[in-house]
């Protein structure tokens, strides 16, 4: 008996060493991460500086554009009236020289006219790239907050986790074209190592595909809880889904967002409430979650009911057990409710996503 508990606690030492090693190398990715997006900040504050720079110098030379407008255009009028006053109808029919004057004054006003024009696109340009400018440095101030934002997360999650062995970063993902009720989700962490994660431990929370967030594993490396890391800069917009081309648009209040994800015919056109991710390394900015609104659950025809009759024609029978049928439901812990006549289901939502999983 000595020996099997000494071989046991051999054995919970050595799995306590492996879960150290794991925990230990996802805080090295974590540095490495933390020391990479340190280096990404140098970098953009250096961008900020060029970019200030360059917006300096086009504002200078915008100011030094308009004064030599300016300049060309006083030029201009005084040739004009110069022109008109050197030149008048009887004088022009009587001296020749005085029409070759004229002329080489109108060319030459031309020639201002073009050089007018000339300065003013590159006005024109001058200012666009100061606008596009003035756009990147929101964007990398935009990054600098989500990444501060993200540490500040970190810290303020560390104190409530000391309990657990291990957390890990990374996102959720699942397959869009499974029903909601038997999705299967899979955390893919910051380092490659992927769980499978329950479908009632998502529903606790209000992640969704895609989302940046944290796993909490027990001493098993059982998952235990899902915290979300963009919670300060996700959106919930709502508004109606529209088509444009092969693309789908959520607009709401004169704007539109990029749906990023597959949905159903059933959700195009009215009114729906989409959940917002901003972008973030390789994901790009959308809608990364579409759900009909609760006051037009009858439009978009839930039925959560269903009876024999209407199980035959889905099914395609002319015969069916029920008892055998609810017995099989009850075998994949579905959650239903029996009709008191003993012949009609009443599943939580639409009963054909439940048939179809």
């Amino acid at each position: 008996d000595g020996g099997a508990a000494i071989n046991k606690l051999e054995q919970r030492i050595a799995e306590l060493e492996q879960l150290l090693d794991n925990f230990k190398t996802d805080n090295r990715q974590l540095k490495k991460q933390l020391e990479t997006r340190q280096a990404e900040i140098v970098a953009q504050n250096r961008r900020i500086e060029e970019y200030s720079h360059q917006f300096k110098e086009a504002q200078d030379a915008n100011q030094a554009l308009k004064s030599e407008v300016g300049g060309l255009r006083g030029r201009l009028d005084f040739l004009e009236r110069q022109s008109a006053a050197s030149c008048p109808a009887a004088e022009q029919a009587a001296r020749a020289d005085d029409s070759e004057q004229l002329v080489a004054l109108s060319e030459e006003v031309s020639a201002l006219r073009r050089a007018v024009d000339n300065r003013e696109t590159t006005i024109r340009r001058l200012e666009g790239e100061k606008a596009e400018l003035a756009a990147r440095q929101a964007a990398d101030t935009d990054k600098d907050r989500q990444i501060a934002a993200l540490r500040q997360r970190l810290a303020d999650l560390a104190p409530a986790t000391q309990g657990l062995a291990a957390r890990l970063l990374g996102c959720l993902l699942s397959s869009p074209g499974e029903s909601s009720v038997r999705r299967n989700w899979l955390f893919l962490s910051m380092s490659g190592r992927g769980f499978f994660i329950d479908g009632a431990l998502v529903s606790r929370t209000s992640l969704v595909s895609d989302e940046l967030c944290l796993l909490y594993l027990d001493a098993e490396e059982r998952p235990v809880t899902l915290e979300s890391l963009e919670t300060d800069t996700r959106r919930e917009i709502c508004g109606c889904v529209e088509t444009s081309g092969d693309e789908l648009f959520l607009v709401a209040d004169a704007q539109r967002w990029k749906v990023q994800i597959e949905i159903g015919e059933n959700l195009v056109g009215v009114p729906v409430r989409g959940v917002w991710l901003a972008e973030f390394a390789e994901r790009p900015a959308g809608i990364y979650r579409i759900e009909a609104l609760a006051q037009h659950a009858q439009v978009v025809g839930v039925q959560r009911t269903v009876d024999l009759r209407q199980m035959k024609a889905f099914f395609r029978v002319s015969h069916l057990n029920f008892s055998r049928f609810v017995d099989l439901l009850r075998q994949r812990a579905l959650e239903f409710a029996v009709a008191a006549s003993g012949s009609s289901l009443t599943f939580p939502v639409d009963y054909h996503e439940i048939f179809e999983s």
